[in-house]
């Protein structure tokens, strides 16, 4: 398909399930920075939204269940104009919502008897073989639907508030970093952390919170400088492969 103008996003019904599908959210903006993202999600969870990615509009939907809420969200999204629906939802009713809205492109996990309503229907095995986190759920329907399966990079540097850094960190099942600020935030928020010190005292500034540190020992490390004279080396002497095993453990 063409690379959509508009795209709504059927959030989770409920806090904690939004807050775990925000780095999806992310990745829909990230993969298509020139379209509008809406989110659509019950109206009790609309000031949220723009916590977890402040790039996106809302659509606070009135009322949950019901034929009477169908017809009210597809009357919601059928405004919008949208090229795009992503259902992060399972229910049939959503996605009947989105057909009934006249979106062209539906795509969601093909469940509940809905696989008919959707242009893309995702078979849920591709995730439950590999994670049984939640926001992987979330994040394989992305994945399956804008990367054809390809692996997933989250890149944030620049691109993220501190609230909406610290909501993916917190929601992510690892993560790698180097001596910094997001390497305590995620420790601290219970995230395992792969960290890899080089010029700086792993000793002195560890995280505090569940984490795995890797260094190369150098003669000159640790100097404490902020550009190496030499050549990197208490980096690069890191291997990939080290690093590939201490996040697998």
């Amino acid at each position: 398909m063409n690379a959509p103008a508009r795209i709504v996003v059927r959030g989770p019904n409920w806090l904690g399930d939004l807050v775990m599908a925000a780095p999806s959210i992310r990745e829909i903006g990230d993969h298509w920075p020139d379209a509008q993202v809406d989110v659509a999600v019950p109206s009790g969870l609309a000031p949220i939204v723009s916590m977890l990615d402040p790039r996106v509009g809302v659509v606070p939907l009135a009322g949950r269940t019901g034929l009477g809420a169908v017809a009210r969200h597809a009357a919601q999204l059928r405004e919008g104009r949208y090229d795009l629906a992503l259902l992060l939802t399972n229910s049939f009713g959503t996605a009947l919502a989105a057909q009934r809205a006249g979106i062209p492109e539906r795509w969601g996990y093909r469940r509940d008897g809905r696989g008919w309503l959707l242009t893309r229907a995702v078979r849920r095995r591709a995730v439950t073989r590999t994670s049984r986190h939640h926001a992987d759920y979330y994040a394989a329907l992305i994945e399956a639907g804008v990367r054809g399966g390809a692996s997933r990079v989250f890149a944030l540097a620049g691109a993220t508030s501190l609230r909406a850094r610290a909501g993916v960190l917190g929601v992510a099942t690892r993560v790698l970093a180097n001596d910094s600020g997001a390497m305590h935030v995620a420790a601290a928020l219970g995230t395992p952390v792969v960290a890899v010190f080089g010029p700086t005292r792993e000793y002195a500034t560890a995280p505090l919170g569940p984490h795995h540190i890797l260094t190369h020992e150098v003669w000159c490390r640790p100097c404490m400088l902020r550009e190496c004279p030499l050549d990197h080396r208490c980096m690069t002497g890191v291997g990939p492969q080290r690093v590939l095993d201490a996040l697998r453990s």
